[in-house]
């Protein structure tokens, strides 16, 4: 613990261990030794023998020589570790409180044990009325099943990642959420409880519908497009031009529904080499047989990383435009 020998430390003032600033400190330790009183569990510090001071737990018995105090025994416990974990979970704690997610904490039987000021505001219950209450509290009655296969997973120490699901507020509006939990297992790998991460989806699928209906209220024809030429998503537009439905649209080959395939191709790929397109000229075959010409404008689009995830299409009808367009 001190990096001393026994022949380099015996013979020498007990001071050696403590840090300048802590010399005051034993003058009232030292009177209650002299009075032959035991001093149990004293948090201090003290010095190593390169210098490093580090956090220690005394506790200090007088020895006796026919009833006069003669000498002291000192057990030191290095609280290193312990006072450094103290240092993470008050971080962790910290991270909890500030988090604009909701995070709760459980018992396996769903017995709300934490919550979080953001799980206040999101959900409406404070958390002096929320934490000994069910977590079913939150769940809308027809997620029932939900609830027991989730249990089932948390039970068996498997965690549940981001899981879209619906929640209840205290003032009984449904809203959408991704849920994460988390097992917590005890000392014996034993799962006691479980933690639970909830992210309001309600402005995400606000402006994802939002998004759809500006894309569905478009007139021209569009696509997104995989990586491997297959197409993604379609609006109405898209459907009307090919003739063939939404849900078959999806899932083939972007280049199929052109006269001239290859052409098709080149027409994505240069999207994906260059990163867009501009009018580009192709003829698009409908189901019936029909033929429209079109001016494709494309370009790619990406995750938050920069990585490209696939080409968004736009095609303009130009079968009876007349000159150049």
């Amino acid at each position: 613990m001190f990096g001393y020998s026994s022949a380099e430390i015996i013979g020498e003032p007990a001071q050696f261990l403590t840090p300048e600033d802590r010399t005051t400190e034993s003058d009232p330790v030292q009177a209650k030794i002299t009075a032959g009183e035991h001093v149990k569990s004293f948090e201090t510090k003290r010095v190593r023998k390169n210098g490093v001071v580090f956090p220690v737990s005394l506790t200090m018995s007088p020895i006796h020589d026919d009833g006069t105090v003669v000498g002291v025994s000192v057990i030191y416990r290095d609280l290193s570790e312990q006072k450094g974990a103290l240092a993470i979970a008050q971080a962790l704690a910290a991270i909890v409180e500030s988090s604009d997610d909701a995070i709760a904490g459980r018992t396996i039987g769903g017995i709300i044990t934490s919550w979080n000021p953001a799980a206040e505001k999101m959900f409406g219950y404070p958390k002096a009325e929320i934490v000994g209450q069910h977590v079913d509290l939150l769940v809308p009655q027809e997620r029932g099943a939900e609830r027991i296969s989730i249990l089932a997973e948390v039970s068996a120490g498997r965690p549940v990642d981001n899981f879209e699901t619906v929640r209840v507020r205290k003032n009984g509006i449904l809203f959408p959420v991704a849920l994460t939990i988390s097992p917590i297992p005890d000392e014996h790998g034993a799962v006691t409880g479980a933690s639970e991460v909830y992210r309001d989806l309600t402005e995400l699928r606000h402006a994802a519908r939002c998004a759809r209906a500006l894309i569905e209220a478009g007139l021209d024809p569009m696509v997104t497009i995989g990586s491997e030429d297959v197409i993604n998503d379609v609006n109405e537009a898209a459907v009307k031009a090919t003739g063939v439905p939404r849900h078959k649209l999806i899932g083939t080959e972007f280049s199929h529904y052109f006269t001239d395939p290859e052409q098709a191709h080149e027409c994505l790929e240069r999207a994906f080499t260059q990163g867009s397109v501009t009018n580009y000229p192709l003829t698009l075959r409908q189901k019936d047989g029909a033929r429209t010409d079109v001016l494709f404008n494309a370009s790619v689009y990406r995750d938050e990383g920069g990585a490209v995830l696939g080409v968004c299409a736009v095609a303009r009808d130009v079968s009876e435009q007349e000159g150049p367009p």
